[in-house]
């Protein structure tokens, strides 16, 4: 009787991915649910691309302004036309559960028609605590019509210049707000630039159940604009759940021996080789089986870490 020679091709189950690997998907957002034109102005819904368990709350508190799914700039996004003053209006991003003193990070991206004279404004809102029982949330960070960026830090009286969005309006902005309550600061980037990195004081809750983007063109002298967000979304940034072990997606056909500790072996002729967008384990003589084992040498990082 002839020996039979067994071959095992294609084994991969190791890192086989790369990109900045966050915590648990609180909330996420992409309008996709929606066709061109849908009313979202005053309503309920629980968004499609992301937790089940997540929701969202629009509401007008003054004027006449709308919200509405369309399509532009290559997807759907939420239209804030805040144009015909006074108005104010809000998004309510419901969080699938509260979250209390942890590190969340925000992300999104945002479209603004133009900037203008007047002094409304489009604001990323946070619950707070107020001494007024019925102001529940408000901004860290401003977008003012002018196109100033302003932050706040403690309350709404100090607003600290860190940046200008006018350059960029009309245009797709990225947006990346990393709260860290734990250590209390956060940091804001604008199309991958860090404006800043400011104390976030205890006037901002530590117990996080929803965010909230407001388009607000009541004051006096307001002039109107427009305001777009897109891809809103929420995710646990714990240094377990962080980009702290590296990745490798085995595109390159190279073992880099800075992430990877020398193969182990057991039994005769397992090959581990990286080839072909995979790590490949094969075995094709010697006895009926055999082990090959490539560790991942351990490292360290924090959750803010790129």
């Amino acid at each position: 009787m002839p020996t039979l020679i067994p071959k095992i091709v294609g084994f991969a189950l190791l890192f086989t991915t790369c990109g900045n690997a966050l915590g648990q998907v609180l909330f996420f957002d992409n309008f996709e649910q929606f066709g061109n034109g849908t009313d979202l102005t005053s309503t309920n819904y629980t968004p499609a691309s992301g937790p089940s368990s997540a929701s969202v709350a629009t509401s007008v508190q003054n004027g006449s302004p709308t919200i509405k799914a369309t399509n532009f700039l290559g997807s759907t996004w939420a239209l804030f036309d805040n144009s015909v003053v006074t108005n104010k209006d809000s998004y309510e991003g419901l969080l699938s559960w509260i979250q209390t003193n942890q590190p969340l990070q925000i992300t999104w991206k945002m479209w603004i028609q133009a900037t203008n004279s007047g002094p409304g404004m489009y604001l990323l809102s946070l619950p707070v605590q107020d001494a007024n029982p019925s102001v529940t949330y408000n901004p860290p960070v401003v977008f003012m019509d002018t196109g100033s960026i302003v932050a706040l830090t403690n309350g709404t009286s100090v607003q600290i210049p860190i940046g200008n969005w006018g350059s960029l309006a009309g245009t797709v902005m990225t947006n990346t707000l990393i709260l860290d309550y734990p250590n209390g600061n956060f940091s804001y980037s604008l199309n991958g630039q860090l404006l800043a990195t400011l104390p976030l004081g205890p006037y901002f809750t530590n117990v996080v159940g929803a965010i909230y983007f407001t388009g607000f063109e009541r004051p006096a002298g307001s002039l109107g604009d427009r305001f777009a967000i897109d891809d809103v979304k929420v995710e646990l940034a714990t240094s377990a759940q962080a980009q702290i072990n590296g990745c490798d997606d085995f595109s390159d056909n190279f073992k880099y021996p800075t992430r990877w500790g020398p193969v182990f072996t057991q039994g005769c002729c397992g090959l581990l080789t990286e080839t072909n967008g995979r790590l490949e384990f094969t075995k094709s003589s010697g006895g009926s089986s055999a082990l090959a084992s490539q560790p991942w040498i351990l490292n360290f990082g924090s959750y803010a870490q790129n």
